[in-house]
């Protein structure tokens, strides 16, 4: 066995010349290569072939070895017996056709777990949402509203807290739209589409944020919206366990982490809307902030309980 220097594999000593060989491996004549002048043109491995002395080998003939020419990038590899070429071509194909439908195996039992229809059994239900965050220290609950029957079908809702709170720089509304199954991640509405709906108008394109609130990060967007004379600034997110986003897309990768991680399939939708119709956007803007800095902590204590 002739074995080229520094771990080539064996090479076929009938190609020491660099000749051109038929199917019957008989001598055709030679090819150069437009990039060296020692190449020749192999059929076997559809490749131009080194004549030239730049490997040595072990028992090998005089005028040393051969090596595929890979054009001008001068990369050199050992030349293997030209006959093995297409079955290992072959068995490395139906290696590949296998690795891909493992890999494709796995992914599909991942979604079915993860995305999968959970049984009542599994669905852990909590306590209501209007009785968990009634009470907001620094803060006066003045209502909870009722949604109407047909926008409460609509959201597809398992929960929610819709109310009006009053703090020491103005008055806050809070939605909340929960669920407790990842086959509702696309049950709640972004107030760009509600907002229009009700003849509100968008006064602002969508701008993104994030406010720290102790050692959370919460990920926003915020809008401005008007009615007449009515003006609301509008800040909303996604909620899958203690993971805040802005597209339903990224809420579903963190709906899929928890699942995984935490057997968690609860997400929600957060929106906090100020009116400032008597004040002005800045204002507005710090009393949704302390309102979230206020309500935020005792929501990731029902997140996580």
């Amino acid at each position: 066995m002739q074995r080229a220097a520094f771990g080539h594999e064996p090479v076929n000593p009938e190609h020491h010349h660099g000749l051109l060989y038929d199917a019957a491996h008989n001598v055709k004549g030679d090819t150069l290569c437009r990039q060296h002048s020692n190449c020749h043109f192999c059929q076997y491995c559809q490749n131009y072939i080194h004549d030239i002395a730049v490997l040595s080998f072990q028992d090998g003939p005089d005028q040393g070895g051969i090596a595929h020419c890979h054009g001008v990038s001068g990369v050199l590899t050992g030349h293997p017996d030209p006959f093995s070429f297409a079955k290992d071509a072959g068995t490395m194909g139906n290696q590949k056709e296998i690795k891909l439908f493992v890999l494709a195996l796995l992914f599909l039992s991942t979604c079915v777990a993860v995305y999968g229809r959970d049984t009542n059994e599994q669905l852990q239900k909590k306590p209501p949402l209007r009785e968990f965050l009634g009470d907001i220290e620094g803060y006066t609950l003045l209502r909870n509203i009722a949604l109407a029957e047909n926008a409460e079908k609509m959201l597809n809702l398992d929960d929610y807290i819709f109310a009006d709170f009053k703090g020491k720089t103005g008055r806050s509304n809070l939605y909340i739209g929960y669920y407790y199954s990842a086959g509702k991640a696309y049950a709640s509405h972004s107030p760009t589409i509600c907002y229009p709906s009700q003849g509100w108008e968008i006064d602002t394109a969508p701008i993104s944020g994030t406010l720290k609130i102790g050692t959370s990060k919460i990920k926003y967007m915020e809008i401005t919206t008007s009615f007449g004379k009515q003006k609301e600034l509008v800040i909303y997110w996604y909620q899958a366990r203690l993971r805040t986003n802005t597209r339903v897309y990224k809420n579903k990768i963190d709906m899929g982490y928890n699942k995984l991680v935490f057997n968690d399939s609860h997400h929600g939708f957060v929106r906090v809307a100020v009116p400032f119709s008597d004040s002005s956007y800045v204002e507005a803007k710090k009393t949704a902030f302390d309102f979230i800095d206020s309500f935020y902590p005792h929501f990731e204590i029902y997140l996580t309980s």
